[in-house]
């Protein structure tokens, strides 16, 4: 690649009129079809992790992985998610060095369809990395075919999380609109972000469905005021959420989201969403510490 003399000095680091901000990141995929031999298991978890090992042996190379902030996996279904065994998954990340400097992990490039009853979307690498990341903040696993329980497997390591973006929820998952199935207590704490837009949630009833939607100004009525979307996960008093997004999500009325808002987290200072305008107006003068948007 050529780079004028000219070129080179406006984007020198010392710049000011430049904001530098490339993240290392490392990209883990399966090699290109003209290499890659299905017969062979090079790319498969138990192979990556022994290749991971062998890296961490070299000093340089240890270094350079340490230096890396982000991971991206990137169609790894095929390679990676015919995989069994749990305890190979166990062995083979005993004695690695935790890749402590990453603290972003996207998974929502992985491609590959959703098939009922067996480990796909490199569920194995996924669970597998999850315990070489322990300060991972951000999460993006919006993918068609992931898993709520291969989730909440890798959630049980990655307690420092801030930042989840899972959009594109399928009702398969069977997310509870009351968030009571959605994240474990411990990531709860910490979460500052959660993205699910066009995501399906459902409710144990119809009358759960019809407690969530009801409006009521008599606290006295616990079985509707203290009912509303996500009051299970996200509560008023104990979460420190800042940035809600749920546009697009079904089944989702002006009523729900009007009622979250007025038993938000007193923390949320952004929420996205299908609000109307005219809902939208209503809802900034009860709550101004808020940016609504569409």
């Amino acid at each position: 690649m050529l780079i004028s003399k000219q070129a080179q000095t406006d984007c020198h680091p010392n710049n000011p009129c430049l904001a530098w901000t490339i993240t290392p990141t490392l990209t883990i995929g399966p090699l290109d079809k003209g290499w890659s031999d299905e017969r062979d298991d090079f790319q498969r978890t138990t192979r990556f992790l022994r290749n991971l090992r062998r890296h961490q042996q070299d000093e340089s190379k240890r270094r350079i992985l340490q230096n890396h902030r982000k991971i991206v996996l990137k169609d790894t279904y095929h390679e990676f998610g015919e995989e069994r065994g749990f305890f190979a998954i166990h062995n083979g990340v005993q004695g690695l060095s935790p890749l402590t400097g990453i603290i972003s992990l996207d998974a929502s490039s992985n491609t590959g369809p959703w098939r009922m009853g067996e480990f796909d979307c490199g569920y194995f690498l996924l669970y597998a990395l999850s315990f070489l990341t322990p300060n991972l903040r951000e999460l993006d696993c919006s993918a068609a075919f992931t898993r709520h329980g291969m989730l909440l497997d890798c959630l049980r390591q990655w307690t420092h999380l801030q930042k989840i973006t899972w959009n594109y929820i399928p009702k398969r998952e069977g997310i509870q609109l009351d968030g009571s199935n959605f994240l474990l207590a411990s990531v709860r704490s910490n979460l500052r972000e959660v993205i699910m837009d066009n995501a399906y949630f459902v409710c144990e009833s119809s009358a759960e469905t019809e407690r969530m939607n009801a409006q009521s100004n008599d606290e006295s009525d616990a079985s509707v005021s203290e009912e509303y979307i996500f009051h299970r996960c996200f509560h008023k008093n104990d979460s420190q959420l800042e940035r809600l997004s749920i546009r697009n999500a079904t089944p989702i009325s002006q009523n729900m989201l009007m009622k979250f808002v007025r038993n938000a987290p007193l923390t949320l200072t952004w929420f996205r969403s299908d609000l109307s305008p005219t809902n939208m107006d209503t809802l900034r003068s009860e709550r101004p510490g808020i940016e609504f948007v569409n």
